[in-house]
């Protein structure tokens, strides 16, 4: 994947293509900051981030199960101890002005993919990306979007369980449902809205 990318990237530069590129990048650490928050905007800003931290607590609870998934001779992962991390990623991520932190099945399988065994794969990973920030913004920002797309596109389909799906059609179509609902949900761009249905079709027929 990294030579694929690197290729596209080097022949569009030499090339002079003219195509949407990843664009900008800050080669400098913000400086940690504690917001001031009005006292009467507390609660509007814990209602927009309850479903947030919903939904990225799931997300990250889904891909360590697919992760499980594709290396069931490994040691499965700690629910607890993931949602755990998460917290102190988003605490950290946001003293620092960044986006929410979630675990992610793209970046996790290509680890996997990759020979990853450890926790040490991740934090090579963390210190790469650092590195990579500050030292390579240059190189990262001539990147074509559309070679991330491909990359993407390989990754997600590799994860695909169509096997799952048809094996949920024959023992429970309740479970089909709720499969179907949420891919909808994921395809279509709405994957809050997805997530949520299919929650609320498992409870009812629970």
């Amino acid at each position: 994947a990294l030579v694929g990318v690197s290729l596209v990237a080097a022949l569009s530069v030499y090339l002079n293509w003219n195509i949407e590129r990843v664009g900008k990048i800050p080669s400098v650490i913000p400086h940690p900051f504690f917001p001031t928050i009005k006292d009467e905007q507390w609660l509007e800003l814990i209602l927009q981030c309850i479903p947030l931290s919903l939904l990225g607590a799931v997300e990250s609870l889904l891909s360590a199960q697919a992760l499980d998934r594709m290396a069931p001779e490994r040691k499965h992962h700690n629910s607890n101890l993931e949602l755990f991390g998460q917290a102190i990623a988003n605490i950290g991520s946001g003293i620092f002005g960044g986006m929410p932190v979630t675990g992610v099945v793209v970046r996790s399988s290509v680890n996997l993919q990759s020979g990853a065994k450890t926790r040490l794969a991740s934090i090579v990973h963390a210190v790469v990306l650092l590195v990579s920030v500050l030292y390579l913004s240059d190189g990262l920002e001539q990147i074509p979007l559309a070679g991330l797309a491909g990359l993407l596109i390989v990754i997600g389909f590799r994860l695909i369980e169509v096997q799952e799906f048809l094996h949920l059609l024959k023992t429970s179509k309740i479970n089909a449902l709720v499969f179907a609902i949420a891919l909808a949900g994921t395809i279509s761009g709405h994957l809050v809205k997805g997530l949520a249905l299919s929650i609320l079709v498992h409870a009812v027929n629970v």
